[in-house]
């Protein structure tokens, strides 16, 4: 039975924005785990495909999803933000619209909720990345998280938010990093604890063409994302730490770069420069991830082609 109540614990919060591929089996794995307290709040950033028709279809049999269409595009980061504010629960999970909700997750996140109902993050993607963990485990600082979590936090649907917490929260700086819920998570976790559930609730959709990364643009996202980690500087995170971060990306790099290059990412000037700021402290990058930008693309084309080749003949074999 769903509650039609104010009395929303959790809520759903998808931010999309042409899902149409993807958002019923992501719906699917969703509605079926509904319980009193639970609903869903989708917030459309002016999907031109049938994303609208797919929802009124799920809203004429689930009253409890809420849909907003937004007047113009707000961009990932606004949206976000958008759904978290719409939202009726104390706190948000903030999922994908291609990804899939794994059995028993909302009731165990209810759980979380009950248990522990002031910390600012319950983070529900482990799996790989906590492996270690017997139990759920409630980190007292942000050094604590990132170092369990392994700086691999930043996947949307692996975090459920406190609603309070981050409205009280200037997530302004983060803002067009395409980031803001790890920012939430820098700023956020400098004064609350948080929860890392052991197993984990969230899987990636198989078979789904994923709508950021292409020609080569995954390398940008990665420095986005160390860009954001460079905030920590202002949150008393330790230096180890803050150290830590920077090197989950930059560690990387070998296989990124030739990778970005391989599928059409062009470098310029720009790119340069922001390598440099970021990572100009590094030996490593003047030595191995700086060259590899001037080498031409179509040289790790041919190697990426030719790596593809050999590996269908191994296959095979």
């Amino acid at each position: 039975m769903v509650d039609n109540s104010k009395n929303i614990k959790l809520t759903i919060g998808i931010p999309t924005f042409n899902g149409s591929q993807s958002i019923r089996i992501t719906l699917d794995s969703i509605v079926k785990q509904l319980e009193p307290g639970v609903e869903i709040v989708i917030s459309d950033n002016g999907s031109i495909d049938d994303t609208a028709k797919i929802i009124r279809e799920y809203q004429s049999r689930f009253p409890i999803i809420r849909y907003f269409s937004n007047n113009s595009n707000l961009e990932f980061d606004k949206n976000v933000d958008a759904v978290v504010r719409r939202a009726n629960g104390s706190f948000v999970w903030l999922f994908a619209d291609d990804d899939f909700m794994n059995e028993g997750a909302i009731s165990h996140v209810l759980g979380v909720i009950k248990k522990y109902p002031g910390v600012a993050e319950i983070f529900v993607d482990s799996y790989k990345r906590c492996a270690n963990l017997k139990e759920d485990y409630l980190c007292h600082n942000g050094d604590d998280f990132f170092a369990i979590t392994k700086f691999r936090a930043g996947g949307l649907s692996g975090n459920v938010v406190n609603k309070f917490v981050w409205e009280e929260t200037d997530l302004t700086n983060y803002i067009g990093s395409g980031w803001i819920h790890l920012g939430f998570l820098i700023v956020a976790l400098s004064k609350y604890p948080s929860l890392i559930c052991r197993d984990s609730f969230k899987s990636e959709l198989k078979n789904v063409t994923k709508r950021w990364g292409k020609n080569g643009s995954f390398l940008m996202v990665g420095i986005k994302t160390v860009k954001v980690y460079r905030t920590m500087n202002q949150y008393n995170y330790s230096k180890e730490i803050i150290r830590k971060a920077f090197l989950s990306i930059k560690g990387s790099y070998w296989r990124m770069i030739p990778s970005a290059k391989a599928k059409g990412l062009k470098v310029d000037k720009n790119l340069i420069k922001e390598c440099i700021d970021l990572y100009k402290g590094f030996p490593s990058f003047w030595l191995i991830d700086l060259p590899l930008f001037f080498i031409p693309n179509i040289i790790f084309r041919f190697l990426w082609k030719l790596y593809a080749f050999w590996k269908s003949i191994l296959s095979q074999m």
